[in-house]
This record gives C-alpha cells, sequence and structure tokens, in this order.
C-alpha cells in the first residue's frame, strides 16, 4: 500500500506529457496513456491496457548506460539484470566510480553497449571482456567525459555498423596498467570527435589494438605514448595530426598495434637480421621520408629517440666493427 502520498492525474497527448515506467531492469520506458503519479516512491495503476508503474524518489541515477539502460542504484551492483548482460561480474560502484567487467559480454543491437557520461570513470577490466554493437549506428565504446580503462584483463569493442570507439570534444581517454584493449569498426576503430579530444596511453604491458575498415583504424585523435610505447606494427605506421599513416595514406583495414617494441636494433627492414641492405633502406627513408616497411624503432641506431643521418653513421661502424 501506499501511505502519506497524493496523486496527480495526467492525460497523454500527442505531445506530451509522457508517462515512464521503471522496473529495476528498463528504465523509463515510455507509457503512451494517462496515468495516476504518486509521490514518495508510490505504487501505480495504469489504465487497464497496460502494466503496474512502480516509481521511487529514493533511487539515484548515474550518468552511465549499458545496453540503453542507465546505472543506478538498484542495478550497479549487478548490471546482468540488463538484457544482452552476462559473465562473471559487471558492476558499477559509485563509490570508487569504476565500473568493473570481469568475463563481461555486453551484446546489443537497440543502443550503445557502454555510454560513459561520468567524468573521471574508471573501467576496471579482468579476464576476457566483448562488448559488441550488432547492428544499427551505435558506437561500441562511447567516451563522453575523461576515463581510463585498466586492469589486467582484455576488453574487445566492435561494431559492425560504425566505430569500435569514440572519444568526445574535450575529453581524454587513458588506457594503462597492463591492460590490452582492442577496438574493430566497421568505419573507424577508435576516434576523436575533433581535434581536441585525446587518447593517452601508459605502462610498459599495455597494448592497444585498433582497425578501422573503411574510415581509419586510429583517426583524428592525438595520442601521447608514454613508457616506451610505439606503433609497433604495422612496421612503418605513424601518426599524423592524431591519425595513423600507413604508406602515404591512412591506415584502413589493417590492424595497428600500440605496444612495447621488442625489436633488433639496426634492423630497419625488419628481416631479423642486421646487414648492408638496412643501411639502404635506412638512407631510402631519410631521402625520401617514406616510412612504409621502415622498422622505426630499429633505425634508431644511436638511440637518441628520433631517426636522423647520425644513425646510417652508427650502422655502418657496426657491421664494420662488428659490435655497438
Amino acid at each position: 500500500g501506499v501511505t502519506n502520498a497524493y496523486s496527480q492525474t495526467l492525460t497523454y497527448s500527442s505531445s506530451g506529457p509522457y508517462y515512464y515506467t521503471f522496473d529495476g531492469t528498463d528504465m523509463f520506458n515510455r507509457v503512451n496513456s494517462s496515468a495516476t503519479v504518486y509521490s514518495g516512491g508510490a505504487y501505480v495503476q495504469t489504465t487497464s491496457s497496460y502494466s503496474n508503474i512502480y516509481i521511487n524518489s529514493d533511487i539515484t541515477t548515474y550518468n552511465l548506460w549499458i545496453n540503453g539502460t542507465q546505472v543506478t542504484s538498484e542495478n550497479c551492483s549487478n548490471l546482468k539484470v540488463i538484457n544482452g548482460v552476462s559473465g562473471t561480474t559487471v558492476s558499477y560502484s559509485p563509490t570508487t566510480n569504476t565500473l568493473t567487467l570481469s568475463g563481461a559480454t555486453i551484446t546489443t543491437a537497440d543502443a550503445v553497449p557502454i555510454n560513459c557520461k561520468i567524468s573521471g570513470l574508471t573501467i576496471k577490466v579482468i579476464g576476457t571482456n566483448n562488448v559488441t554493437a550488432t547492428t544499427n549506428n551505435h558506437i561500441a565504446l562511447q567516451i563522453m567525459q575523461n576515463t581510463t580503462i585498466t586492469g589486467t584483463g582484455t576488453l574487445n569493442a566492435g561494431s559492425a555498423v560504425t566505430s569500435g570507439c569514440l572519444v568526445n570534444t574535450g575529453k581524454t581517454l587513458t588506457v594503462n596498467g597492463g591492460v590490452k584493449v582492442k577496438f574493430i569498426g566497421k568505419i573507424y576503430g577508435i576516434y576523436g570527435y575533433s581535434s581536441t579530444s585525446r587518447l593517452i596511453i601508459s605502462g610498459a604491458n599495455t597494448k592497444l589494438t585498433a582497425n578501422g575498415i573503411t574510415g581509419g583504424s586510429y583517426y583524428q585523435l592525438p595520442t601521447t605514448m608514454n613508457d616506451g610505447l610505439a606503433i609497433t606494427s604495422p612496421a612503418g605506421a605513424y601518426f599524423n595530426n592524431g591519425t595513423v599513416i600507413y604508406g602515404s595514406s591512412v591506415a584502413k583495414n589493417i590492424e595497428v598495434v600500440i605496444s612495447k617494441p621488442t625489436f633488433t636494433r639496426g634492423d630497419v627492414d625488419g628481416d631479423g637480421s642486421v646487414s648492408i641492405s638496412d643501411v639502404t633502406v635506412l638512407i631510402d627513408y631519410l631521402l625520401s621520408g617514406n616510412a612504409s616497411g621502415v622498422n622505426l624503432s630499429g633505425a634508431d641506431t644511436d638511440q637518441d629517440g628520433s631517426v636522423s643521418i647520425s644513425d646510417v653513421t652508427v650502422l655502418i661502424d657496426y657491421l664494420l666493427a662488428g659490435s655497438w
């Protein structure tokens, strides 16, 4: 029963007002009917053609949506109640502002699977997690506020129609802590909404892979790579104003990997050995500026953080002397 509540009868029209249901799973489903609405956490009976509505003024909502359902104080401890969500743990802690994904599968055709609108959100990744937008015009992971992805696990986020990840204007996505993240999209792997979007990658064991089929793998997203991280595949790919270039054009339909390089010093052509052919490739690169097929990490033979004519000298000295 309802105690100490008042009621107000509202009438639906084509221009509103609208009435909404809340059942702890589907937040705010519109009911196109008149309804008697009570205050103070009341139980509401609609007309006979519609089901009961439960309105609870004590429920707290958070600016985080999973498969189109808003995270609340009612569902945050177990987000597996949401359609299309399963796994060991899928939960949100408002105390630490952390979304925990442990062995999670989040799949939907009707909404953005993870829509982050909370500033300072941390997505903690444990085990292997898959986030997928299967149809319609939805991005798999939408970063609308500053967000960090961290943890010891793997996060795969993909969209069959649009892009794996979007970082909003003026916002930063930070990826660190050794987490392995892969973004795959029909258009972009990961992209910035504008040139003021940012990506920061840190941690020697952190790995970020992106593949965009038609638009680009990394697009319009100025990126800071710390702790020795670099583009390690494909060889010769590089950032230009936040977009990864491979050969002479935007890297498309190819996995671009940012990770800790494992390379042989002086192996400029990436064939696993150091020989006179590496000198030729290095000189050609310095003359043409075309980095396609060039292992830039191996080309920095003097290890000063850049590739220049001095690296040619050091490489030749190595070939003559047999030591660095």
